[in-house]
């Protein structure tokens, strides 16, 4: 299936201990000082950015994804993340609020409304957004 095929090339390109350092180096510099606030990782893939981010510190975190292989992936790491069919609709049913949403290479893939719609529910529930 191509959600196999992407995971499968996903996991020979970013499964790599020295993934999670790059992570950490690029999300640092973006993540606010107060460590206790709550960060969602929309699109989270297999999990290193999660990885990246506990690494450094915070623990309210949470991710999601539209690809089960790569959601599997992220719990096999042991981390909190939801599989969604639509990213949208999961920011606007969720009643958890995140302080601090991240969404990395993902917005691009989406088509104009469901990146509007997701934009909308960013922002009602959350201060910022690092693309």
């Amino acid at each position: 299936s191509v959600e196999q095929a992407y995971q499968s090339h996903y996991e020979d390109v970013f499964n790599r201990e020295d993934a999670i350092q790059f992570f950490s180096s690029l999300l640092a510099p973006h993540l606010p000082g107060d460590k206790t606030v709550s960060i969602l990782d929309i699109g989270c893939g297999s999990g290193l950015g999660l990885c990246a981010i506990d690494g450094l510190g915070y623990k309210d975190i949470q991710g999601i994804d539209i690809n089960a292989l790569q959601v599997e992936s992220s719990r096999q790491r042991g981390l909190q993340v939801h599989h969604v069919s639509e990213t949208s609709a999961w920011l606007t049913s969720t009643e958890k609020r995140f302080d601090f949403v991240i969404a990395t290479d993902v917005l691009e893939h989406m088509d104009a409304q469901e990146r509007q719609h997701v934009m909308k529910g960013i922002n009602d529930g959350s201060v910022y957004i690092e693309y």
